[in-house]
């Protein structure tokens, strides 16, 4: 019989977020929900999210609703702005000079823009007169949130929760990353999309950081990584060029330009 989800619990779950005053859907990890809403993407794949129990990385409050549940149970809550994406605060609104912006190799810029300044993120709200007036706040600050979140499973086994994690981290879809854990050692065959991002070693060492921390009967962890080798008589093109190959984005990223699908709390 299924147990209920407990504090430093590795658990999946179907999440989504609707503007609470509002109505607009503003994330969801269901197909049946983007379909039924009318925000479908064809290109994005939908699939339960992993919330690691106490981590904090979601909205606490979220986090401690789920404490509680048993697989197969949903919850619908309202979170105020102080427990979801924070109230709003005029003072983050600020005026840069447009010089400033373009020494941090930040100056083609546009209004709407979402830029990464000084371990900030803001979106560009107006520029003239060489002065940028970005907003610091989070896009979502000072909404009401109506939350649903679906308990699918509590994961129990060990290399179940590192394959969960490993995807998680490199935003790739979990059936893309294969683990076993064995006499302490976890051993993870990630994929090109993940290996061959130019973070991906600082990605590891988050994955690491998180065993040391949730996952203590790891004690070693290794990761495959396999190239497939082109046959007799074939080039192999240059790979210096430094250019991320598609596929999976991390869920968070927030950078100009696009960055994928975003986690609703980081």
């Amino acid at each position: 019989m299924a147990r209920e989800a407990r504090d430093g619990d590795f658990v999946l779950v179907h999440l989504s977020l609707w503007d609470a005053d509002g109505g607009d859907l503003i994330y969801t990890t269901d197909e049946a929900v983007a379909r039924e809403s009318g925000d479908y993407d064809e290109d994005r794949i939908y699939e339960p999210v992993l919330i690691i129990l106490g981590r904090g990385k979601f909205f606490p409050e979220l986090e401690s609703q789920i404490v509680g549940m048993k697989p197969g149970d949903t919850k619908e809550i309202i979170l105020e702005p102080r427990e979801a994406f924070g109230e709003r605060d005029e003072s983050k609104v600020r005026t840069i000079p447009l010089g400033r912006l373009k020494r941090a190799g930040l100056g083609d810029v546009f209004p709407g823009d979402r830029i990464k300044m000084g371990g900030e993120t803001g979106t560009i709200l107006s520029i003239s007169g060489g002065r940028v007036k970005v907003d610091f706040n989070h896009p979502l600050a000072g909404r009401r949130i109506r939350a649903r979140v679906t308990l699918l499973s509590v994961l129990e086994d060990t290399g179940e929760k590192v394959r969960a994690l490993t995807a998680d981290v490199f935003g790739v879809p979990i059936d893309r990353v294969t683990a076993e854990f064995l006499d302490g050692t976890a051993v993870v065959e990630i994929p090109p999309a993940a290996y061959m991002r130019r973070d991906a070693l600082d990605r590891k060492i988050r994955i690491a950081s998180v065993m040391m921390n949730r996952l203590k009967e790891v004690e070693k962890l290794r990761f495959v990584e396999t190239f497939q080798l082109p046959g007799e008589g074939s080039e192999v093109e240059d790979a210096g060029s430094g250019e991320e190959p598609s596929g999976g984005t991390e869920t968070g990223a927030e950078e100009r330009g696009g960055g994928g699908e975003s986690q609703p709390s980081d």
